[in-house]
């Protein structure tokens, strides 16, 4: 009977699927060409919910406010799990747009972005079901433009991610011409009517990245080998790759605690412990033993903080997996560790594939190790990614003053 009962509603979906997505689509186009003719007076609102991508449009947000621009930070405070916003909890500490910039800051209540009157809504996360119905995005196109600017620079020619967000989007911020070409795919009818656009600009978080960061590093021992580990927070067998977290904490951690010329900052994404816990794949006591031992340790630092560019700038060496923080790491000069998993090198886009190959790339924790310390000695690499550099940063100058006009109609 189940059984059966299981194979109607699949049937069922099956038939629906297609006019739901239909209906989307329809309903989509119709809201952001009737928000392209919106005039309001200029008032850009971002969206600030998840911290850590404050340092990704903070350049944009503080153009904005230099050329006064009349600018608003709506801040979603929450628990930023990765549950789905009607099971969230709210909590009431202070965040670090508060903490920043007090003066331009607004709590979120329901109703609030409809009565700030705004021109834009900007977004920077494409995730509109962790976001309060009346902020998701083809709901704000009901009385503003959208425009959508990603937290994360995109590394690959994989964009599923951010497929769902950009049809009720107006002006699409792309961090690279891969993601404007997709922009124009997906968008092509409303591209072509003008109603939406895509711009590619540069990357405006590129432009000053390390320019005025003056705060010393987190690290126990600064006179040390200076190492950054960010493992990924998604553990899966996806194209993407999962983290390498499970397949090396033990004995890398053995590594840094037996070796004290080196100091470590184990900066984990915010998300992977809770993805593993909820898997399955580790434990809330397995979580508290490995930082409690990285704490107890003379070398080594469990880094949770919003901000991360000082220890980017005054560290020696970076260990990572697939992550955006590959091209930021990247213009600091200093070399990378790649821990590839399930041959996704692939799966990069060009400008990030000659990135990995002025840097290092490694399969099993034994390469790992011995690339460590080779760096330590000799880095081979380090010619090919100063050319590398000049070259990536050439098309990031001035981003920040481009897309402000863009957002401001060049007032």
């Amino acid at each position: 009977m189940k059984k059966a009962i299981k194979k109607v509603l699949d049937l069922l979906k099956g038939i629906l699927r297609p006019i739901k997505k239909k209906y989307l689509n329809i309903r989509n186009f119709s809201r952001v060409r009737k928000a392209s003719h919106y005039h309001q007076q200029n008032h850009i609102v971002f969206l600030c919910q998840f911290e850590s991508c404050w340092d990704k449009f903070k350049p944009l947000f503080e153009d904005l406010i230099h050329k006064n621009k009349k600018t608003t930070l709506l801040i979603i405070n929450d628990d930023n799990s990765t549950l789905p916003y009607y099971q969230k909890k709210f909590i009431n500490k202070v965040t670090i747009f508060e903490r920043e910039y007090p003066e331009y800051c607004v709590k979120y209540e329901k109703g609030i972005l409809k009565k700030l009157k705004p021109s834009y809504v900007v977004y920077t996360r494409p995730y509109n079901h962790y976001l309060p119905k009346d902020l998701r995005s083809f709901n704000a196109l009901k009385y503003s433009k959208t425009a959508f600017i990603n937290y994360y620079y995109p590394i690959d020619c994989v964009f599923s991610l951010i497929q769902d967000i950009l049809p009720t989007i107006n002006l699409f911020i792309a961090g690279n011409t891969g993601e404007k070409n997709f922009f124009d795919q997906i968008c092509s009818r409303g591209v072509s009517k003008g109603y939406q656009k895509a711009i590619d600009y540069g990357f405006p978080q590129f432009e000053n990245l390390y320019a005025d960061i003056g705060q010393e590093s987190d690290f126990r021992q600064n006179d040390r080998i200076k190492v950054i580990w960010t493992p990924r927070w998604l553990d899966d067998d996806s194209e993407l790759g999962g983290s390498n977290f499970l397949r090396y904490y033990q004995k890398l951690l053995d590594f840094f605690i037996d070796n004290p010329n080196y100091s470590l900052i184990f900066r984990p994404h915010p998300l992977m412990f809770n993805d593993l816990i909820q898997k399955g794949k580790f434990t809330n006591e397995e979580k508290n033993k490995v930082i409690q031992r990285i704490k107890e340790s003379e070398n080594c630092v469990y880094d949770e903080s919003s901000y991360y560019f000082h220890n980017f700038k005054n560290s020696n060496i970076l260990i990572t997996d697939y992550s955006s923080v590959i091209p930021e790491y990247f213009l600091t000069y200093n070399p990378i560790i790649y821990c590839e998993k399930n041959h996704n090198y692939n799966v990069f886009d060009d400008t990030t594939k000659e990135m990995i190959d002025c840097n290092y790339r490694v399969s099993n924790i034994d390469e790992l190790l011995s690339s460590l310390k080779d760096i330590t000695q000799t880095d081979s690499k380090k010619s090919a990614r100063e050319k590398q550099i000049r070259k990536f940063m050439s098309k990031q100058e001035h981003s920040s003053q481009r897309i402000v006009e863009e957002l401001t109609d060049k007032d």
